[in-house]
């Protein structure tokens, strides 16, 4: 079996320059009978249908009673203060899709962080980017 290399990636710009769009939005998850009405009466909604999803003022979604919202500023910011409490730096790109998807990517410049990938009888050696 041969050795593991060190994979060796020069600087590049995108790590100067990472995306970074706004994702800790106002929304909420609501009834949609209460969020609609038609003359006045709330409207009626058939099974599994019963909530929406409001970010940034916009409905997004339409779920039903039993679907689990969580705002993202409950998700994202505990991975950040995990990441804070374990001392790591890291850069983050942040994406939003129109208010209704979003992805956050936590790329890890610890110079202190590295780890080992065994798989199949393959080795592979990560190493912080910086």
């Amino acid at each position: 079996m041969s050795k593991a290399k060190k994979l060796v990636v020069p600087e590049r710009q995108f790590f100067k320059e990472v995306q970074d769009d706004p994702i800790m939005l106002p929304n909420e998850k609501a009834s949609f009978s209460e969020y609609f009405s038609h003359n006045g009466e709330p409207a009626v909604v058939r099974k599994g249908m019963e909530c929406v999803i409001i970010s940034n003022g916009k409905l997004v979604n339409v779920v039903s009673d039993s679907y689990g919202h969580l705002p993202n500023e409950n998700f994202f910011l505990e991975v950040e203060r995990k990441l804070a409490e374990a001392d790591i730096q890291y850069t983050k790109r942040s994406i939003n899709r129109d208010d209704v998807s979003f992805a956050v990517d936590y790329i890890l410049s610890d110079d202190s962080f590295h780890t080992d990938v065994k798989a199949a009888g393959a080795k592979l050696t990560l190493f912080a980017l910086h």
